[in-house]
């Protein structure tokens, strides 16, 4: 198993993150992997707990690598490294998974991660010695209670705003102005 591992690693592997290819290559990793539900992923950054139940965890978990290496490569990955000041604070804000915080993390930059929805926001809590601060909650110009909608085909795909197609959580999102102060 160690060995398929290493070979998804080393393979220049673009991933979609929604869509038939994206499920077809999560479809053939669960047969080749058939693992428990939940795992751990050793890397450069420490063991992230992974709950393989949760499918954007399964493909970060199945895909680590050449996810980094795709978010590395993209224009926010390269500015990240262009500016990027050794014991600074770098602050993503709707971190879905984390991978840019992962990438200012490796530049030397501590991290704030902001996550609203509820499923990735667990996973960041689950490894925040890896992220730093996290705070499971959205960012707004002013504090209170809004709902967040999700786009039905995407669920990392999340709003403060009503967006054409997307669906409002039963659960609102709790605003805090006391998150300013980060």
């Amino acid at each position: 198993m160690i060995q398929i591992a290493n070979l998804l690693r080393a393979l220049p592997i673009n991933l979609c993150v929604v869509g038939r290819k994206r499920d077809y290559m999560l479809r053939m990793a669960d047969v080749v992997f058939r693992s428990r539900s939940r795992s751990e992923l050793n890397t450069e950054f420490g063991a992230f707990a992974i709950d393989r139940s949760h499918e954007p965890e399964r493909v970060f978990c199945l895909f680590f690598y050449n996810l980094l290496r795709y978010y590395d490569r993209s224009d926010l990955g390269q500015h990240i490294r262009r500016i990027a000041v050794p014991e600074s604070t770098f602050l993503d804000i709707g971190a879905n998974l984390g991978l840019y915080a992962l990438l200012a993390r490796r530049a030397g930059m501590s991290t704030v991660v902001v996550e609203p929805e509820p499923a990735h926001a667990a996973f960041l809590k689950r490894n925040e010695a890896i992220y730093g601060k996290v705070l499971s909650v959205a960012v707004s110009d002013a504090p209170g209670n809004l709902p967040l909608y999700y786009d039905p085909t995407n669920p990392a795909g999340t709003s403060l705003c009503n967006a054409l197609d997307y669906k409002v959580d039963r659960k609102s999102t709790r605003l805090n102005s006391s998150h300013a102060n980060i």
